[in-house]
């Protein structure tokens, strides 16, 4: 898919999940307000508002692997999301290996202003603007529509 459209990239969590936003030439990862898994509310559905604002092309979502390369917890969480962005959104989808990229947003943030420290989405997001950035950095490699993750 050529650049027009941005992409949006999650750094899935139980308790928040970290959401950044390309511009749609595909040079720059912005960081979006974090979702927070609260009562009534629904990842998917805050997903397909984001994308009925701002239609996107493509999804990266962060791949958790443990050090010795096995898939980590929330891998299974993260194929199931990846399978209904692809089903329901009808967009493609690339996971992009998210191992250290909360230690990088961590050391970040150990430099930031206190008042940022305490944003509890803050380690997410800039998690999440991690791996957008990695990504496109990587060209978009988005893989062929048939291709399994």
């Amino acid at each position: 898919m050529p650049p027009s459209s941005p992409i949006l990239a999650l750094d899935l969590g139980a308790a928040r999940t970290g959401l950044a936003r390309s511009d749609p030439d595909r040079t720059i990862a912005f960081g979006l307000p974090t979702f927070e898994v609260r009562p009534g509310r629904s990842l998917k559905e805050h997903l397909r508002a984001l994308h009925a604002e701002v239609p996107l092309g493509g999804v990266v979502l962060g791949w958790p692997r443990r050090p010795d390369g096995r898939p980590g917890d929330l891998a299974g969480r993260v194929e199931r999301l990846a399978a209904w962005i692809r089903t329901e959104l009808g967009l493609p989808v690339a996971l992009q290996d998210e191992s250290l990229t909360t230690v990088e947003a961590v050391e970040k943030l150990a430099e930031a202003p206190t008042r940022r420290r305490r944003d509890k989405g803050a380690r997410d997001r800039l998690a999440a603007q991690i791996i957008l950035r990695e990504f496109l950095a990587a060209g978009c490699p988005f893989p062929p529509a048939t291709e399994d993750p």
